[in-house]
Order: C-alpha cells, then sequence, then structure tokens
C-alpha cells in the first residue's frame, strides 16, 4: 500500500503556505516506509504523482469566509462556497480532470484536506494565527485516512 502525501502552498503566499506547512510537520512526525510526504508549488504534479499510488492525499489552502477551517473534500463535488486556488498556475482540481483525462485510474484515490483562508497575501512568509491554529486538526485527519488505507 503506497501513500503520498502532497502539500501544496507558496513559500512566500501567507496562508497560502499552510498544506506545505502541515506535511512538513507530518513527515517528521510519521516514519512508514509505505508513506511518502511531497510539497510543491505546482499542482500538475499530481497527474504524475497519481500514477503509481494507491492514495493521494492533497492538503492545499482554499478560499472560504472563515479561515482555519479543516475540510475534507470531494474532488469532484467541490463545494460551491468553497474556492480553490490557482496561484500555483493549475488548479488542483485541473490537474485531477487532467489526469482522469489521459487514462489514469483515480478511482477512489484522492482525499483533499482543505485549508480555508481568507486572500492570499504575496510576500508574506507568515501565517495567520487563525489558519496555523488548523494544523493539528489537519494533521489529525491526515493521520486517520493513512491509518484507515495501512489496516486494509
Amino acid at each position: 500500500m503506497k501513500i503520498k502525501v502532497l502539500g501544496i502552498g507558496h513559500a512566500l503566499g501567507g496562508d497560502d503556505f499552510i498544506g506545505i506547512k502541515v506535511v512538513e510537520e507530518l513527515s517528521e512526525e510519521i516514519s512508514n516506509p509505505n508513506v511518502e510526504f511531497i510539497t510543491t508549488m505546482d499542482p500538475s504534479k499530481i497527474i504524475y504523482l497519481l500514477e503509481d499510488t494507491d492514495m493521494l492525499i492533497i492538503v492545499d489552502a482554499v478560499i472560504g469566509k472563515k479561515p482555519g477551517k479543516v475540510l475534507l473534500i470531494n474532488w469532484e463535488k467541490y463545494p460551491k462556497n468553497i474556492k480553490p486556488i490557482s496561484s500555483h498556475g493549475f488548479e488542483v482540481t485541473f490537474s485531477i480532470e487532467t489526469a482522469k483525462k489521459l487514462g489514469i485510474n483515480i478511482n477512489n484515490k484522492i482525499k483533499i484536506v482543505g485549508i480555508t483562508i481568507n486572500q492570499i497575501v504575496m510576500y508574506s512568509d507568515e501565517i495567520s494565527e487563525e489558519v496555523r491554529k488548523s494544523i493539528p486538526k489537519a494533521k489529525k485527519i491526515i493521520k486517520n485516512l493513512i491509518s484507515q488505507q495501512t489496516k486494509h
């Protein structure tokens, strides 16, 4: 069972860095040869990461009304009140759709953990306190996803 945990964000994007921050912390807490931790600014990497994995957990900031909420998002039924962030070029959902069109099997492989932010603040390396407080909950959700997958 191969699991990849992908943190997406921008190091100088203020709260947009939260996906990477969560994955960096998890990589220090979890030592499992079947779990790989990856960080990137480029969601198009999702396409090739899906080819060689049983589960891809994507951790990314999403635009929402209340910053710091942690959501488990079904990529096919993306909530209308939550907006994916495209400051990285490709949106996460566009990358997943592209992988599907390329014939990559994505059935039940993808879990998206979205952390709500108000806006992207470029050229800031500070994560707001509201968003920073979401880190423990996001890590708990991801650890549960990994645990459920490794039990099978």
